[in-house]
């Protein structure tokens, strides 16, 4: 997995076998979740999960689909630390 952050949107890149890309707006974010758990206490890690409207699409190389689950940014350093900043930008709860 690959991540990026912009100043518009987080942008989740997963995948085994081809490349397929969450872009999530920082207008449609309503909730930022951080899951830190035991190991993550010990090696300062954690996920970060965003909680949108509607539904998730992602892009895949046949096109556009709609994905189970959440949004999700797994095994991130400073985890909420990262999740201020894009509460900062994104102006989320």
């Amino acid at each position: 997995m690959a991540y990026a952050i912009t100043n518009h949107r987080a942008i989740i890149q997963s995948g085994i076998i081809g490349a397929d890309y969450k872009s999530i707006d920082y207008d449609k974010i309503q909730e930022i979740k951080v899951d830190v758990d035991l190991l993550g206490k010990i090696f300062n890690t954690g996920n970060i999960d965003f909680k949108t409207a509607g539904v998730n699409v992602v892009q895949t190389k046949y096109g556009q689909t709609v994905a189970p689950g959440g949004n999700v940014m797994g095994c991130i350093e400073n985890p909420y630390e990262l999740a201020k900043k894009i509460k900062e930008i994104s102006h989320a709860p």
